[in-house]
């Protein structure tokens, strides 16, 4: 009997013992959750220039089309593409006797008409002709004085000369054809002046100004930087693309630069303040990225750059306010990991990162 009690009191201390043991034992499927480390990043305000290249492709400033304003035959072309003219050198010369012919009547006629208003100018003071056959004679006069001013007009456009020192790029007739009026003879560029237009934005645009230093390299010429000027800003800008576009002049024009030739123009704007994020704290989701309620019925909104800086985006200091950037890399994150995040808020200084509450990144 003794022994029964004594096996039972062991079973009983051997049965307390497990269940003890077993209530304090971790359930093997059970895994201790851990919180994800962000990196945060403190947003302080900058002084920096915004640097941009674009391509493009020299032209002339000052290009003319040499047309004929008079029909006729060509009887001089001098000029070839390629030779270099003065202002003022023949290029085009058309047939002009019977034009010269024409004018040596019209000056007769004008002679015979003011002749003929001499003799009743002096019979007008004896009161022997009539007002109206007076008047009827200086008119005439004037016509035959308008008829050698037409001729003469003609006659001069039968002479074309350079209007500037400069090249000529296209010869499209030849001596012995006959010239319509309009017909496009030559054309003649001031290789002097050498431009290329550019497109930028807006944002940028409105940064740059008349007179600013730029840097141009020309591929045909080697890597080399050419100084010149932003000489033109045009006034107004696409509304479709929101770009506009700017006009940079060669000062002074290297040698061997020639127009159409491809450029990259490098611009710096004026250095000034803006808050810089790095690229990789920035995650962007056209459908989840819009305004939202927050738990307190309040909107949230997402900042957007507003310009692109390198490896970091700039932003206006007016826009740091409630803004909320994540600042780990997104890939890193684990799935059903929580992380601290970071929001802009304002501060003496401008802005910065500080902690806020956790938020679940599966949501990005």
């Amino acid at each position: 009997m003794s022994k029964r009690i004594i096996w039972g009191l062991l079973g009983t201390l051997l049965l307390a013992g497990c269940s003890e043991q077993s209530g304090h034992a971790p359930a093997s499927g059970a895994r201790e959750a851990r919180g994800h480390l962000v990196e945060t990043v403190v947003v302080t305000p900058r002084h920096v220039a915004l640097e941009r290249s674009r391509t493009g492709t020299l032209r002339v400033l000052r290009e003319v089309e040499i047309h004929s304003q008079e029909a006729g035959r060509i009887a001089e072309l001098p000029g070839y593409p390629g030779d270099r003219v003065e202002a003022g050198e023949l290029l085009v010369r058309l047939d002009d006797q019977l034009l010269r012919a024409e004018l040596a009547r019209a000056r007769a006629a004008l002679r015979e008409a003011q002749q003929n208003l001499a003799r009743l100018r002096e019979l007008a003071q004896r009161q022997l002709v009539s007002r109206e056959e007076l008047l009827r004679r200086e008119t005439e006069a004037d016509v035959a004085r308008a008829d050698v001013t037409l001729l003469e007009t003609r006659l001069s456009y039968t002479r074309i000369d350079a209007p500037f020192a400069g090249v000529i790029t296209e010869r499209l007739s030849e001596p012995g054809n006959v010239a319509e009026r309009y017909d496009h003879l030559l054309t003649l560029a001031d290789p002097s002046v050498l431009v290329v237009d550019v497109s930028l934005s807006e944002l940028v645009l409105a940064q740059i100004s008349v007179g600013d230093p730029v840097a141009v390299v020309i591929d045909a010429l080697g890597a080399e930087p050419r100084p010149a000027v932003v000489s033109r800003i045009y006034p107004q800008v696409d509304p479709i693309t929101r770009r506009g576009q700017l006009e940079i002049r060669l000062e002074p024009v290297p040698q061997g630069a020639r127009a159409g030739q491809l450029v990259r123009v490098q611009l710096e704007t004026a250095a000034r303040e803006r808050l810089l994020v790095p690229f990789s704290a920035l995650r962007y989701d056209p459908v989840r990225d819009k305004p939202r309620r927050s738990g307190r019925g309040r909107i949230a909104r997402t900042a957007q750059p507003s310009l692109s800086l390198g490896f970091s985006v700039g932003f206006a200091a007016a826009r740091c306010t409630g803004a909320r950037w994540k600042s780990a890399r997104r890939r890193s994150l684990k799935r059903n990991r929580t992380a601290t995040t970071a929001r802009l808020s304002s501060s003496a200084s401008g802005c910065r990162a500080v902690p806020s509450a956790a938020g679940d990144w599966r949501r990005l």
